[in-house]
């Protein structure tokens, strides 16, 4: 037999070893459970949802945890959870090669006889010295689905995201039905395409790697988009949209290290101008480009462009693009 103490909240604080004493902020009475001894992992285990509080449930019936996480991309989580207060706090150790210096996290995390609710703060550090922090709050929910004859376990999963201090910025959300090996789900995004809210499907797999799918109709264009990103944390969004004169489609490819691979497609009726280049994680780049030069012959009065290519140049947070026609055009709309 093991004791469950219940704050006056209704939060589930603690299990065998970590029963915290009785004061004041726990109710007078104790439940008696009649799980065994190590049972309690096993309630919420199928919650363990990779990239999401879930992944650290099975960890938490002790006051730390140490593990090596799904996937390729990470190397080891280290954490600790305090019952008393539903605390929680963790590190998360990238892979050498990886353009991350360190991510940590802190919040709480309430929980249920059927779930669990947690709110937090990721804070991620890049080997640059750039630092992002992002407001998280995630919901489990353990559910039966009853098909035919048979019974299947499943988690539902409602996260949403946005920049640290973005009070008036709106959540994103993800809401999914997990069955122990993979996730679908639908996810909010801002549009590559066009900079507007989408809702995107997705699966999401036991190794971390996910895919992301989205088509449908912006003002008079038609517009799609596909987001991926692989266990080894590398990350792929392509993008098309077509408003009837103009086509334009490209791609941003990231790698684990941090550089990025931009290209875009513009296709006019009259010209077909691209770029191509590759930033590192130190905000330095290059790449190469053609632009279409409107060419003019006052003598026979015959309009017409030519191509001019270019060289791209990136660095200090500005782009330059120097062509063949002697001019130098600004390109930061491409960072």
């Amino acid at each position: 037999m093991c004791l469950i103490a219940i704050t006056a909240a209704g939060m589930l604080v603690g299990c065998g070893d970590d029963a915290p004493a009785q004061d004041d902020g726990v109710a007078s009475a104790a439940l008696q459970c009649s799980v065994k001894e190590g049972a309690a992992p096993a309630l919420l285990a199928l919650c363990a949802i990779p990239g999401t509080v879930g992944q650290h449930l099975p960890h938490m019936e002790r006051a730390r945890f140490d593990y090596d996480p799904p996937g390729l991309a990470m190397d080891r989580i280290h954490g600790r959870y305090t019952p008393r207060r539903g605390a929680i706090s963790w590190k998360e150790t990238p892979a050498a090669d990886s353009y991350l210096r360190k991510t940590k996290a802190q919040g709480s995390v309430t929980r249920t006889a059927n779930g669990a609710v947690a709110t937090y703060d990721r804070e991620t550090i890049e080997d640059s010295g750039a630092v992002h922090v992002t407001e998280v709050e995630e919901t489990f929910q353990r559910v039966e689905r009853t098909e035919g004859d048979e019974t299947f376990q499943r988690c539902l999963l409602t996260r949403r995201t946005r920049p640290a201090g973005g009070g008036d910025l709106d959540w994103l959300t993800q809401q999914g039905e997990w069955d122990g090996t993979s996730l679908s789900y639908t996810q909010e995004r801002i549009s590559r395409t066009h900079g507007g809210r989408i809702q995107l499907d997705g699966q999401l797999q036991a190794d971390g790697s996910w895919t992301e799918s989205y088509g449908g109709r912006y003002g008079w264009s038609d517009v799609s988009e596909s987001w991926s990103g692989d266990a080894d944390g590398n990350t792929l969004v392509y993008w098309e949209r077509n408003w009837g004169d103009e086509y334009v489609w490209g791609t941003d490819a990231r790698a684990r290290d941090g550089s990025l691979h931009r290209y875009i497609r513009h296709v006019y009726e009259w010209c077909v101008p691209w770029d191509d280049l590759t930033v590192q994680a130190d905000g330095t780049g290059s790449g190469s480009a053609r632009i279409c030069v409107p060419f003019y012959d006052e003598e026979s009065g015959y309009e017409d462009v030519v191509y001019a290519a270019c060289t791209i140049a990136v660095a200090n947070g500005s782009c330059a693009k120097t062509c063949d026609n002697g001019v130098v055009y600004s390109c930061n709309d491409l960072l």
